[in-house]
């Protein structure tokens, strides 16, 4: 690796620094990072860190080219964990902010020698362009995504805000079973449901979700030659489908 350009010149805590490289493999020269902490000896700083947490190369300095060492990010902060310094936690926070602010941005300007106001400028607005092409692209991506669920989405509410209600022996049916009491006490031994007063209802639990109406008819007392009423429960479009979920 040769010539790595500047990705950001920065000032932080009074301290002029550089952060080399690009936005995946952001870089800091040892010097720089020694003279924060106030190490007398870069070498020796990065002499215990991971090889592939350092490395040599070469940057274009006042006209000429000088070997140099940096610091990957993550043998950045293992140099700064390992300083005593109270500066160093300090450091720490500071670059870790600067490189989420030039991530978020997505965006930098690589300054080469020799540029003048207007290729900064001419870059800068390169960037710019191609940062509102990406968003109308995005933007574009997530119409069309709801443009095809739309139906899905407005046929999902339209069943489940239906006033269809189905009995337990149609539903019964539907999963297998031969009678409305098979299912009834599978769903008591679920701890969903339980009778009472000649009535099978849900749980305390259970209630309040819509899955469940209850319906009263009258039906013929041959004996006493009388009408009897009786409640029963009916379950909802959302009610059957928690059934088949249980079920299946």
């Amino acid at each position: 690796m040769k010539n790595v350009q500047v990705l950001k010149q920065e000032n932080l805590l009074g301290k002029n620094f550089s952060i080399f490289g690009d936005l995946e493999n952001p870089l800091f020269l040892a010097k720089d990072v020694a003279a924060w902490i106030e190490h007398s000896n870069p070498t020796e700083m990065v002499r215990g860190i991971d090889d592939d947490e350092k490395l040599n190369s070469t940057i274009l300095s006042s006209g000429q080219n000088r070997d140099v060492i940096f610091l990957t990010e993550n043998g950045l902060y293992e140099v700064l964990m390992q300083s005593r310094k109270p500066i160093a936690k300090q450091f720490k926070k500071g670059v870790k902010e600067i490189l989420k602010s030039i991530r978020k941005t997505g965006g930098y300007l690589a300054e080469k020698e020799g540029d003048t106001e207007m290729d900064l400028l001419s870059r800068a607005l390169l960037i710019a362009m191609d940062k509102i092409k990406q968003r109308e692209l995005r933007v574009s991506t997530l119409e069309e995504q709801d443009r095809l669920n739309q139906p899905k989405v407005e046929y999902h509410d339209k069943v489940l805000k239906c006033a269809n209600t189905y009995t337990s022996t149609r539903i019964a049916k539907e999963l297998g079973m031969t009678k409305a009491e098979e299912l009834h006490l599978k769903l008591k031994e679920m701890g969903i449901f339980f009778k009472q007063s000649g009535q099978w209802m849900l749980r305390a639990k259970f209630c309040g979700h819509g899955y469940s109406k209850s319906k009263t008819t009258t039906i013929p007392d041959r004996v006493n030659c009388v009408e009897r009423t009786i409640t029963y429960t009916v379950w909802t479009e959302k009610g059957r489908k928690f059934l088949h979920d249980i079920f299946q």
